[in-house]
């Protein structure tokens, strides 16, 4: 797993770099606002798989995305807020212990929720000014709770890049 996370992550600033390159308006946002972003992200997935686990649940607008779709947003976010040439395999390795430890009884309502605490976290220490480690750390645990929560995710990370080069290639 982490070496097909540490190539999405490679892809992911890679087409960022290429968009910006080419003139795109397609901005990279700051490690705070990645953050904000990676939560929107998160709230969007737990909303779809709401959907999906009880569709009699009366809501007032249909969604394209599936579950799987919106965690790969979160994992791109997540990885725009790591930055470029962060992604470790210490980082990595503590992030696969943590949820080994925490999490043997897997399920979606309480791997989600601690990814909702872990960005809060990030956001919170960013604000104050803390060691930028600490942030990596808990970032690359969400990371790794998403990609363990939802395996796909890591795979659609391309398709998404794909559309996002599409809808912003500069002519």
């Amino acid at each position: 797993m982490f070496e097909k996370l540490k190539e999405t992550h490679a892809l992911v600033w890679a087409v960022r770099n290429q968009l910006e390159t080419d003139g795109s308006h397609f901005k990279t946002p700051s490690q705070l606002r990645s953050l904000y972003h990676a939560r929107g992200e998160l709230c969007e997935a737990f909303d779809l798989w709401m959907r999906e686990t009880d569709p009699d649940e009366a809501r007032n607008n249909e969604r394209d995305d599936s579950f799987s779709d919106e965690c790969a947003d979160a994992l791109m976010m997540l990885m725009t807020a790591l930055g470029e040439n962060q992604f470790s395999d210490l980082m990595y390795n503590d992030a696969i212990d943590l949820f080994n430890e925490r999490y043997y009884q897997h399920d979606i309502e309480s791997d989600f929720n601690r990814a909702f605490e872990n960005v809060g976290n990030a956001i919170n220490i960013l604000k104050s000014d803390q060691h930028y480690t600490t942030v990596e750390m808990v970032v690359t645990d969400t990371i790794v709770l998403i990609a363990q929560t939802c395996p796909p995710s890591v795979d659609r990370v391309a398709f998404r890049l794909a559309r996002i080069i599409a809808k912003n290639r500069v002519a």
